[in-house]
């Protein structure tokens, strides 16, 4: 036995549950061959692989075992099949009976974790199909569909699985396959993809095989453990969870000049991306283990599953991690990476292990310098040398390894930020590979190859090795990455500026986040497994990192919004003040669908407008103070009725907060106001104002509505204050106002969220037209 075998039986253990639905082998002579295994899925596993093992070779470890610890998870017949039991026992702790659901295991779909989040009940199910962007918006149940579809995804799956020449080949083959699968069919409710239960099993499974590998767990411990399963009160510490935050990310990304900033901001970010992966791989083959044992990796955070025995070298890797970034950020970017340990019980309720170690993260970026700071000493307090006029970097003012590229001084650094951005405008793939020597001079390059790693974009698939972008794979390429990496080009096919990204000189930035997402993990779910919260942050995940990009490219956008991140829970897109407008609102269409209309899942934005050569920094700045006026408005009445707690879910732009339903009127009326603007050019600005002036009149209107008061008399009036207005537009705009007017009549609970609280919605509609068109 070795952890090869665990970790290739724990992914390998349940494919007899897609192959058995599928019914693309014989049942009979499945049954004959091995009618020894317990439960008919095992077999098929066992007959699939028997066939698989003699047609490949890549994998070197015994076959035969793997296929004994896969096939007899059930009825283990030595200390690796039991150690592999026990591991599925725990991935799928969160399974409960639900009598009604005995439907066919065959025509089960699998569930959205969203729609039943906070106790809401909204169930929409994913198609039986692999993993694709167009599959991800669930939708109701379609059980002739279900039924009919096994046959052709198992025939898939084999023919990518014939391809697959490595591990990381076969992790990412059945993601692909797996992912929009149910681990279980008939009496549990079925929210757990077959994917994330058998990257579970097979993280957990590698786990307790380090634990044995260092005397931490043997056969008859193991026995006593898997006797007292049951036993709610079982608490022996095999485990651990890291948690990696990376701090210092918005200030490294965005403190830049404004000029040329299209060139390098890219670049920041992708950097982040890549450094995060860098570091949790890094960790991972420090203590031995695999790629299933990154949980979750995105936004800047990581979390890993790891064995007990290996936590006292978390804080050594930690000290290592932070001086390789001293070395090359002088203290700008740390990453803070604690642990907390995980009793066996708590699998089945993992919340408070999750909210452990994220504390505990938080409290240690107070200490950030802990454990370096003695190494790093003279760098840290020693004062440097004067630094001579004109030499030092023009974007991070360092004084190292400066050089002349296009008339600007630059380090080797900030110069490699903007390479890195020219690479990624155009990539259709990335390689990664074992660095075998480190670059000269101090680069994004120079960091990754201290973790181990050599990262390179291309406009070509260069080899069948390479990881293909924002694609789920395809004919000779199995693995993929997500992410934003594409950027706008001209005709030329150059990267776009600022200057040609914006209209009339005036740019958009858009920054949103998920509402309330630490409560979503910590009290949102219920029976709050690892597996269900592994599987809402990985869908979130390809949500933010896979379906945006691809979204924006669908509607023809993608030459018009520069994506400056877009991962783990939030994003941050920069475009004309028009372009950012109407996607926002399709994003949020989107999301909702994504979420099942889960109305306690949403998120807020703040839309910040700026002149395209406005300085980068304060432009975020601003933006972001914007997205947190809109998290924490409390209307007055809240606080009159004793609620002090922001609804959230709001946008703001030009200083003003907005629900989304009165943001819809809002852009409604900002189009309106614009054409009126192109149509009336002479006289445009004066009937703006007085569009801008109606809100006088109308507020009152929303006021009486609000009451139950039908006051249809003020409509009129506002239609003969409109009377210079061509009769064509003042019809589009009143009866815009007229639906605002029925939207405040009798609120309940019902419709609450279609109520206009923020009669400011037509003064901002009428500025964003003037904004728009005013040079």
């Amino acid at each position: 036995m070795n952890k090869q075998e665990i970790y290739l039986a724990g992914l390998f253990h349940d494919i007899g549950k897609l192959i058995e639905r599928s019914k693309i082998y014989d049942n009979k002579e499945v049954n004959k061959t091995f009618s020894k295994i317990r439960y008919s899925h095992a077999k098929y596993t066992a007959f699939f692989l028997s066939s698989y093992f003699s047609k490949i070779n890549w994998i070197k470890e015994d076959k035969e075992n793997i296929l004994k610890i896969s096939a007899y998870h059930h009825n283990p017949q030595n200390f690796e099949g039991r150690l592999l039991q026990f591991a599925d026992w725990l991935a799928s702790s969160e399974r409960v009976k639900d009598e009604k659901n005995t439907m066919q295991y065959n025509t089960v779909q699998l569930r959205s974790i969203f729609g039943t989040l906070n106790e809401e009940s909204h169930r929409k199910f994913y198609p039986l199909m692999e993993l694709d962007f167009e599959n991800l918006l669930p939708d109701d149940k379609d059980e002739e569909y279900t039924r009919g579809s096994y046959n052709k995804l198992s025939e898939n799956m084999l023919n990518d699985l014939g391809k697959v020449k490595d591990k990381d080949d076969l992790y990412y083959t059945l993601q692909k396959y797996f992912s929009l699968v149910p681990a279980q069919t008939t009496k549990n409710d079925p929210d757990i993809s077959l994917f994330d239960h058998s990257k579970l099993t097979s993280a957990i499974a590698v786990c307790l095989y380090l634990e044995y590998e260092n005397n931490k767990l043997d056969d008859e411990k193991l026995k006593t453990i898997i006797k007292n399963y049951n036993n709610k009160d079982l608490s022996d510490e095999h485990f651990i969870l890291i948690n990696g935050d990376l701090s210092g990310i918005q200030d490294y990304i965005f403190n830049i000049p404004s000029k040329g900033a299209a060139k390098s901001l890219k670049g920041r970010s992708t950097y982040i991306i890549l450094l995060m992966e860098a570091i949790s791989n890094y960790i991972i083959n420090q203590l031995g283990l695999e790629k299933a044992n990154i949980i979750y990796n995105g936004g800047g955070n990581f979390y890993i599953l790891a064995p007990k025995s290996v936590s006292g070298e978390v804080a050594n890797l930690r000290n290592e991690v932070n001086q390789i970034l001293f070395d090359i950020h002088s203290g700008k970017i740390f990453c803070n990476i604690e642990y907390a340990d995980i009793k066996l019980y708590e699998f089945k309720n993992f919340k408070d292990v999750w909210k452990r170690v994220s504390e505990k993260t938080g409290r240690s970026k107070l200490n950030k310098l802990n454990g370096i700071w003695e190494e790093k000493y003279e760098a840290i307090f020693e004062p440097k040398g004067l630094i001579k006029e004109n030499n030092y970097c023009s974007v991070c003012h360092s004084t190292k390894e400066l050089d002349i590229y296009d008339d600007s001084k630059l380090c080797s650094l900030c110069y490699s930020m903007e390479e890195l951005t020219k690479q990624i405008s155009k990539a259709k793939s990335i390689s990664i590979k074992e660095a075998v020597e480190k670059t000269e001079n101090t680069t994004y390059k120079t960091a990754l190859e201290n973790f181990g790693y050599v990262f390179h974009f291309s406009n070509k698939i260069i080899s069948k090795k390479a990881y293909i972008l924002n694609e789920f794979g395809n004919n000779e390429n199995l693995k993929w990455k997500l992410g934003a990496f594409n950027l706008p080009l001209d005709e030329n096919k150059n990267l776009k500026t600022f200057n040609q990204l914006a209209e009339n000189g005036k740019l958009a930035y858009l920054k949103l986040d998920v509402d309330n997402l630490g409560k979503l993990f910590i009290s949102g779910l219920v029976n709050p497994s690892l597996s269900r919260m592994s599987t809402l942050s990985r869908f979130l995940k390809i949500f933010f990192e896979g379906f945006l990009p691809n979204y924006i490219k669908e509607l023809g956008l993608k030459d018009e919004i520069y994506i400056l991140f877009s991962g783990g829970d939030d994003t941050f897109l920069i475009g004309s003040v028009k372009t950012i407008l109407d996607f926002s609102s399709k994003l949020r269409a989107k999301f909702n669908e994504f979420v099942c209309g889960n109305s306690t899942i949403t998120f807020s934005a703040g839309i910040g407008i700026f002149r395209y050569n406005f300085p980068i920094v304060k432009a975020t700045q601003i933006t972001e103070q914007l997205l947190e006026n809109a998290k924490e408005l409390v209307y007055p009445e809240d606080l009159e009725s004793g609620n002090n707690i922001p609804r959230k879910d709001k946008v703001t732009i030009l200083d003003e907060v907005f629900t989304w339903n009165e943001f819809e009127y809002l852009l409604e009326l900002f189009h309106i106001f614009k054409d009126i603007v192109n149509e009336n050019s002479s006289e445009s600005r004066g009937i703006l104002q007085k569009l801008i002036n109606s809100t006088k009149g109308f507020k009152p209107l929303l006021d009486s509505a609000q009451r139950g008061e039908l006051s249809s008399q003020r409509i009129w009036r506002l239609r003969y204050f409109l009377r210079d207005v061509t009769k064509d537009t003042k019809d589009r705009i009143i009866k815009i106002y007229e639906k605002m007017w029925m939207d405040n009549l009798y609120i309940d609970k019902e419709n609450k969220k279609n109520e206009i609280k923020n009669h400011q919605l037509i003064t901002v509609a009428a500025k964003l037209a003037d904004l728009q068109t005013r040079k």
